[in-house]
Formats: structure tokens, C-alpha cells, sequence
């Protein structure tokens, strides 16, 4: 074993090699070793023919040759850091510009829905006059109350389109209630979109109240029942809907024997524009993974599908 008795340029005191602490001892022998391995050595003699060596003398780069070794790998990596933000900038704006105009189109569909609202709505009010006038006949007074209820909601559409990009109010709310509307005006059309499609609904949150927006909720169950009719409408049968509480979470089950999903779909499902409808924008699950994920801090998932055998989704709602 080669022991050194003199270096430089380390950052080890030079004294005799015995007095320094173990740890020392072994550094230096690590770097001999290690510069002998890469034939940094420069044996001492009197003269070139003569066989005797002296002493060796071992070397290495100098710190500064290996900060300049290093600098070719730093580049590399600094560029890449560079591309990788350019590239996540890009995908920034362009999501941003389809954010900007999903609300721009959302917020001017609501704007467009007022003026024909407010002219229905004073139409609907000078009939009513007109009936009153004219003695009620309970027929036309019941077709009345259907207008203003349709026109009614058309309002809360409007007002819906008009909350897109806005900041949302969450309230204390009770989702048992508001599931049970939503699935009543279903019930309500079911007839005349089906005879073989039934709603059931199982709940275990009767007395549940959760920080929620109850219109726009409502607005999200509406469109995953109405998928869920239009996959059964050939072959019907049983929506079931369960809501149940757990791990301090509300969790929301729509399950329907439509006509199912392929597993590469479970994702792409909820991006725009991708439905498994021939007729549709493929905007209806997209809007409520965003009023789900991003209005109200939960998630909305494909929990299980089968080809020709149904599809269940799960909305799973913070109680905090």
C-alpha cells in the first residue's frame, strides 16, 4: 500500500500521515487508489533508463477542471428545464383560450337565453289576465301552469350557463332532497321518453347536509341521469341511484344497464367533444367534472362498465 507523506490543494492539515484521524487517513488513500486506477501517476527516478523509483507523484483535476467537466451536463439540463416549461407554457394558454371560450360561450348563451325569458314571461302573464277575464277553464289554466314551469326552468338553465367562470357560493344543503327533485322531474317525463325505464333511488343520507351549489349539483345529476336513459332507451329497465356517506365523503352511485363502456373510455369519456351518442356535443359528463372536480373539490369517476351490460358512475362529495 502506497501511504502519502505530502499533498496539495486538499482540504486535509499537512502533517505526518500517522497523526491524522482515521477518517482522514482513509480519504487519502481512497483518492491514491483511485488515481491509480486511472494511471494519474508520475513515478520519480534519476533518469529515464534507470529502474529505481524514488517516490510516485499523484494527481487528479483541479477543482476548477471539475466544475468544467461538469458545466457541458448542467447545459444539458438547464435546457431541458427550459424546453419542459415551454412546452407546459404552451399547453397553459391553449387550456386557458378553451377556458376563456367555454365561459365566454357559456356566459352568452345565458345572456341570449334572457330576452326570449323575459318576452315568454310576459306573454304568459297577459294569458293568464286574458283567462281570468274570460272565466278559468281548468284545462287551459293547467296548460298554463306547465308553460310557466317549463318557462321557469329555462330561467334556472339560463341562470346555470351564467354561473360557468364565476365565483360559486357553496350553502349548507341537503343532498337527499336535491337528488330526490332531480330524479322527480325525470319521473315526471319518463313516460313519454319510455315506457321500460324506471328510477330507483337508495339512500342513506336522509339528514345529510353538505356544502354544495344545489343548481349546479342538480344540473350535474340531470345530465348523468339523462346518459343513463339514453343508453337504456333499446332495451330499458332499472336506473338505480345510491348516496351513502362515508369516510367523512358523500358518495353518489348512478348505475344504468345501458349499453356500457369500453375500459379505454373511463377517462376520455369526460374530455369535450368524446360521446358514445351518435347526436350530442359530448359536453353534458365534461360539465360535471368540472362543477364535481373544480366548484366543488370532489371527483366523478367511471366506477365500473361492461359492454352490453351498464355503466356506473360515482360523484364522491367533501362533507368538510
Amino acid at each position: 500500500m502506497k501511504i502519502p507523506f505530502s499533498w496539495e490543494n486538499i482540504d486535509i492539515e499537512k502533517i505526518e500521515f500517522s497523526q491524522l484521524p482515521t477518517r482522514k487517513q482513509q480519504k487519502l488513500l481512497s483518492m491514491v487508489k483511485k488515481m491509480e486506477t486511472h494511471k494519474s501517476i508520475i513515478p520519480l527516478k534519476f533518469n529515464k533508463e534507470d529502474e529505481k523509483v524514488f517516490s510516485y507523484v499523484f494527481y487528479g483535476d483541479s477543482q476548477t477542471m471539475v466544475r468544467l467537466k461538469m458545466m457541458p451536463y448542467i447545459e444539458m439540463v438547464v435546457i431541458a428545464i427550459f424546453v419542459l416549461l415551454g412546452v407546459l407554457g404552451i399547453f397553459a394558454i391553449k387550456r386557458n383560450e378553451r377556458d376563456l371560450l367555454w365561459v365566454g360561450l357559456a356566459k352568452e348563451t345565458a345572456h341570449q337565453f334572457g330576452t326570449p325569458l323575459s318576452s315568454l314571461g310576459g306573454w304568459l302573464n297577459i294569458l293568464s289576465m286574458k283567462l281570468e277575464e274570460n272565466g278559468n277553464n281548468p284545462e287551459m289554466l293547467m296548460m298554463l301552469e306547465y308553460m310557466n314551469a317549463d318557462v321557469d326552468r329555462l330561467s334556472k338553465i339560463a341562470g346555470r350557463f351564467g354561473k360557468v367562470g364565476s365565483v360559486i357560493k357553496r350553502q349548507s344543503s341537503n343532498l337527499h332532497n336535491i337528488i330526490l327533485d332531480t330524479i322527480g322531474h325525470f319521473q315526471h317525463r319518463l313516460p313519454t321518453i319510455s315506457q321500460k325505464i324506471d328510477i330507483k333511488f337508495e339512500s342513506k343520507i336522509e339528514n345529510k347536509d353538505i356544502l354544495v351549489d344545489p343548481d349546479l349539483i342538480k344540473w350535474t345529476l340531470e345530465n348523468m341521469i339523462k346518459n343513463a336513459i339514453d343508453a337504456m332507451q333499446s332495451k330499458g329497465g332499472n336506473i338505480i341511484i345510491k348516496a351513502f356517506s362515508e369516510n367523512r365523503k358523500t358518495h353518489i352511485q348512478i348505475q344504468d344497464r345501458g349499453t356500457g363502456l369500453p375500459k379505454s373510455m373511463f377517462k376520455k369519456i369526460f374530455y369535450p367533444g368524446i360521446t358514445s351518442k351518435e347526436r350530442g356535443w359530448g359536453l353534458g359528463l365534461s360539465l360535471a367534472k368540472r362543477i364535481i372536480e373544480e366548484f366543488h373539490n370532489g371527483k366523478i369517476h367511471v366506477m365500473k362498465s361492461e359492454l352490453k351490460k351498464g355503466t356506473t358512475f360515482e360523484i364522491i362529495l367533501p362533507e368538510e
